[in-house]
């Protein structure tokens, strides 16, 4: 599947038992939706434009690859489920959490009040203001190794 990259569009996805890969190098996209149930999925955004970002994880493991190039906001759900999120070094990257039996761990990010924030958060071209639930599952940001 080919996405127009002239103009901008919608996209809403849903992998359910089953492997996904979104590779959305060029795309400009509004609303993105996505569920993964059950299943494994790799979500690559970096070179792509995305106003408002939604992924809920449920009794899955998923990859996300973060946009750099405009600022956008994120809702991430993790239920029962592992989420790695990778982030380009130049975004900056402000999250809210809040978790219930759940493992997270925001690498390279810096606790300032009740948020994390990317070093230099303030300085950024480029702003994620990012929501994250985890109930029951694992969260890792800029995994330890480089994200894959």
């Amino acid at each position: 599947l080919a996405l127009p990259a002239a103009s901008t569009v919608d996209l809403t996805a849903e992998v359910s038992a089953g492997r996904g890969r979104f590779d959305l190098a060029g795309a400009q996209l509004g609303n993105v939706r996505l569920d993964v149930n059950a299943a494994q999925a790799s979500v690559d955004l970096g070179e792509a434009t995305v106003t408002d970002l939604s992924m809920r994880v449920n009794a899955a493991s998923a990859s996300l690859r973060l946009p750099a190039g405009q600022d956008f906001s994120a809702d991430l759900s993790v239920s029962a489920g592992a989420l790695t999120i990778c982030a380009p070094s130049e975004l900056g990257l402000r999250i809210r959490s809040t978790s219930v039996l759940a493992s997270t761990h925001f690498n390279g990010l810096i606790v300032s009040g009740d948020v994390w924030e990317s070093p230099g958060y303030s300085m950024a071209n480029h702003h994620a203001d990012v929501t994250i639930t985890a109930n029951v599952g694992s969260v890792d940001v800029n995994p330890l190794g480089g994200c894959q």
